[in-house]
């Protein structure tokens, strides 16, 4: 017994006596909801001399009478009967922390489920704190229940895994959860013309190029700015060197995986042969795209000029060595001529182009010679 008027407690089990207009309550463990298997009656006993007395004992929302007395110098002892309930209450606490650096995380949400599959919702948590930490207590109405994660802060994947916790009545359960922090990949695409065909008359060889991807293109891969994970730690300085040599294949492109969110920089350092490189950048975000995407996709393109050749001829007197126009010259293959592919496109000896001196004696070969 509590006795909020003096301010004293009795031993359990201990007789008291209570005094007209004395405010007091009765208190149990929380483990007492098993020992007595839900409920448990006492008889309370008293004596009332007053001329008009009421007593009351309030239970939880409402309030019922103890006893009624009229007359006077009454040593009649009254009696009151009353049965108490006991709450069978659980509490669930659970901690959350990234999986990969064990720092906590604040912001993600679970539900407490009666099913596997969280179909049945019995109550949500609070977000977790600054410390990952949340709890909750409810009436236990069976023996497991089931946490699965509703929403995960900014830079998280959704935890899809449902955790089995067994309540204690009285009692409170930790569950330690994670998330994964959601990654990226760059992928680099390196284009340019290749020689795929020529159309070839008796006047001359017209050369036909498609844009293709490129193999053997270099990159080097930068930090735009601080690189920063979801909890809170600094991968890379802005500026630093994320990855060198990345290089294109076969098919054209370059993959970098594993990679924090955040702002990048590519830029190439060699192109693929008959290509020019300018050394160009580029520069990618990698943002968040939701806690059920599982993996961030990035990609760049670059396109580089393809390398051209210039002949020309001069038609000199070999006497004066003057420069004399009007001669004739025509330009052919030296050897047979491959497309990209391997296939022959103009064979050995064909003529490709002729041109004609001009009063400097000069030529100039208009054709869009390939580069062996």
């Amino acid at each position: 017994l509590h006795n909020v008027t003096t301010g004293k407690t009795s031993s359990a089990g201990a007789s008291v006596e209570i005094c007209g207009g004395t405010k007091f309550y009765l208190s149990a463990p929380l483990t007492q909801a098993v020992d007595v298997k839900g409920e448990w009656s006492v008889t309370m006993k008293g004596s009332i001399i007053k001329d008009y007395s009421a007593y009351k004992i309030t239970t939880g929302s409402e309030t019922q009478d103890l006893a009624l007395v009229f007359g006077e110098g009454v040593t009649d002892e009254k009696y009151v009967d009353f049965k108490v309930s006991w709450v069978k209450q659980a509490t669930l606490e659970i901690v959350k922390k990234d999986r990969k650096s064990n720092k906590a995380i604040a912001g993600a949400v679970y539900g407490v489920y009666s099913d596997k599959d969280g179909k049945n919702l019995i109550t949500k948590m609070p977000a977790t704190d600054a410390n990952g930490a949340s709890s909750v207590t409810i009436t236990k109405t069976q023996d497991t229940v089931y946490l699965k994660e509703i929403s995960v802060p900014n830079g998280y994947l959704l935890d899809t895994k449902a955790y089995d916790v067994k309540l204690v009545i009285g009692d409170t359960v930790k569950q330690t959860v994670t998330d994964a922090e959601q990654m990226a990949s760059l992928t680099v695409y390196k284009l340019g013309e290749v020689l795929t065909g020529a159309k070839v008359t008796d006047d001359g060889v017209s050369f036909v190029y498609t844009e293709q991807r490129q193999k053997g293109a270099v990159y080097n891969v930068y930090a735009a700015a601080d690189i920063v994970s979801a909890d809170g730690t600094v991968i890379y300085k802005k500026d630093a060197l994320v990855k060198a040599g990345l290089t294109t294949g076969d098919d054209g492109s370059a993959t970098l995986d594993n990679l924090y969110l955040g702002k990048y920089v590519v830029k190439e350092m060699q192109a693929p042969q008959n290509l020019v490189c300018t050394g160009e950048s580029q520069e990618i975000t990698l943002s968040y795209a939701g806690s059920n995407v599982e993996k961030v996709m990035g990609s760049v393109t670059f396109k580089n000029a393809r390398q051209k050749a210039s002949v020309s001829v001069y038609k000199q007197d070999k006497e004066t060595k003057k420069y004399l126009p009007g001669g004739t010259y025509g330009l052919y293959a030296g050897n047979d001529i491959k497309a990209a592919d391997g296939t022959v496109v103009v064979k050995k000896d064909t003529l490709i182009e002729k041109a004609v001196t001009g009063t400097d004696g000069k030529a100039v070969y208009q054709a869009d010679l390939p580069i062996a």
